[in-house]
């Protein structure tokens, strides 16, 4: 629970997502396997994105054709998601996650240092 407070501090400090900085403390600082992270910030993601939906559509503030769209596309994207049927190992997930953060931290260099 702390991790989470934690993931989403930064994440909001620096106006991202909470996934790029959660996966790699899960995987880094409690030693879950590749998939299980990503599974456990799916999770968490799922959670909150449902709260979030039920109080903006509460609100009249949800668009009921985008919404079905989107919910297609994560269903037809799944089959490709880690931990699927596809046979990805965790290796070359964690090489592109690792490729992955190293790319938005030199974003952010650029952006809040540099420019």
């Amino acid at each position: 629970m702390l991790l989470s407070f934690l993931v989403g501090v930064i994440s909001s400090l620096f106006g991202i997502g909470g996934g790029i900085v959660h996966v790699p403390f899960l995987i880094v600082i409690l030693g879950l396997a590749v998939h299980s992270a990503t599974a456990t910030s799916h999770f968490v993601l799922a959670i909150t994105s449902l709260v979030s939906t039920l109080v903006f559509l509460r609100n009249g503030q949800v668009d009921l054709s985008v919404a079905a769209a989107m919910g297609v596309g994560v269903l037809l994207g799944r089959r490709r998601a880690p931990g699927s049927p596809c046979g990805c190992a965790a290796e070359p997930i964690r090489r592109l996650l690792a490729f992955a953060v190293l790319v938005f931290a030199v974003g952010l260099i650029i952006k809040h240092v540099i420019g």
